[in-house]
Parts: C-alpha cells; sequence; structure tokens
C-alpha cells in the first residue's frame, strides 16, 4: 500500500478513520502488518489539509500503545466538542481539566460539584458522555484525562498552561517523570523515559547527571 502518492487504498483507510475517530497503532498493524502508517498518513495529511482535517498521533503512557486520530484543524478545540455538548457541558469539562492538570486525576464525586448551571443527574450524564467519547478516563471511581483529550487538545493545553516540553521528543508534557535534582528543569514523557533508559546501565538525567527515578 505504501505510495508517494495518495490512492485508493489510502482513501479506503481514510475511510475508516473517519468512521472510528480514533484508532491504536496496533489494531492498524493487524490490518496491513508491513505498512508505515507516520509515512501514509503524512501523505494523507497533504490530501486532507485543504478540508482542515489532519490526522494525529498521540503515545498513551496508560497502555504504552500509539494512537492516530482525525481531527479537525479549522475551529477551536471546544468549538469541535460542541457539536456533542452544550455550553454547560462544555464549561463543566474545563473546570475538571484544571483540576486534572493540577492533579493528575478528579474523584468522580468531586467532577460532578464542578457541574456550574447542571443539575446532578445532568452532571452524571454529562461524566458517562465525557467517558464514552473518549475525553476522560475512568479507574477506580476517578477520572483522567482519555486518550481524545490529549489528541485534540494540544492547541489549548500550549495556549492556557505552562508546559514544559520533553526533553527526548520535544513535545508538550503535560503529565511526566522530572528529574529529582530541584535545579534541573528536564522532565520526560513516561514512554520517552522508559524507551530511553532501558539500554542504559547507569541511567542518569540528561542534562545534570543525578540518577534517575525508578531507574536507578
Amino acid at each position: 500500500m505504501s505510495s508517494s502518492s495518495y490512492n485508493e487504498a489510502y482513501r479506503i483507510l481514510l475511510q475508516y478513520l473517519m468512521a472510528n475517530q480514533i484508532v491504536s497503532k496496533k489494531k492498524l498493524k493487524e490490518m496491513y502488518p508491513n505498512e508505515n502508517f507516520d509515512d501514509i498518513f503524512l501523505v494523507i495529511n497533504n490530501q486532507i489539509r485543504f478540508v482542515f482535517l489532519e490526522i494525529k498521533k498521540v503515545h498513551s503512557d496508560v497502555d504504552n500503545e500509539v494512537y492516530y486520530g482525525l481531527v479537525n484543524t479549522k475551529s477551536d478545540e471546544f468549538s469541535q466538542m460542541a457539536t456533542n455538548l452544550d455550553k454547560k457541558e462544555i464549561d463543566m469539562f474545563k473546570l475538571i481539566i484544571d483540576k486534572v492538570v493540577t492533579d493528575e486525576y478528579i474523584s468522580w464525586s468531586n467532577a460532578v460539584s464542578l457541574r456550574g448551571n447542571l443539575d446532578s443527574a445532568a452532571a452524571q450524564i454529562a461524566l458517562d458522555n465525557f467517558i464514552k467519547n473518549r475525553w476522560l478516563r475512568e479507574e477506580n471511581t476517578n477520572l483522567y484525562f482519555g486518550i481524545r483529550t490529549y489528541l485534540e487538545l494540544t492547541q489549548y493545553f500550549a495556549e492556557s498552561y505552562d508546559f514544559e516540553d520533553c526533553k527526548i521528543c520535544s513535545e508538550t508534557v503535560i503529565h511526566g517523570e522530572n528529574c529529582s535534582n530541584d535545579e534541573c528543569t528536564v522532565i520526560m514523557h513516561k514512554h520517552c523515559s522508559n524507551k530511553w533508559f532501558e539500554q542504559k546501565s547507569d541511567p542518569k538525567c540528561p542534562d545534570c547527571k543525578t540518577p534517575w527515578g525508578n531507574y536507578s
């Protein structure tokens, strides 16, 4: 299927992504075991950018899987959410974002308390929809960012919060691993640190050389 130009096979793959929105690389490899999807999606993105669509990639620290998602690049991120949510639900989600950015998760009950002008029942339904649509992920009654949030809200995070970039991949780190030296600013995604340190017998911070976390 690999080609430097857009073809019928690429069109079918794009249709599959449009139908599923978010797909793991593992799933795609089951369908096309010998393909380089980064190269393929580069070709497809060149074709669809004129209609303000882009296939983005994100690496999940939860299951260590790579995911691809089809994202609308024309409107702002929360305008995209408005197709499925009303303003009250979006306002609630923004408050949840603030809490999860700070604490990495929020309990279900605390999330409901951020309902604003929604009643309790409507807030419960909104949370169910956030989880169903993969904006949030539930684990042991706590709520974490879902894979869709990482895919679609990266620009919002960059504009709204003062995050550092990963030392390894240079992408924004929302929750990651910091160097234990308080005077060092190095931070990495968990999956980046795993890959970086797995072959090193004496894992140390790449900048200050302090022994690194669980690898030391």
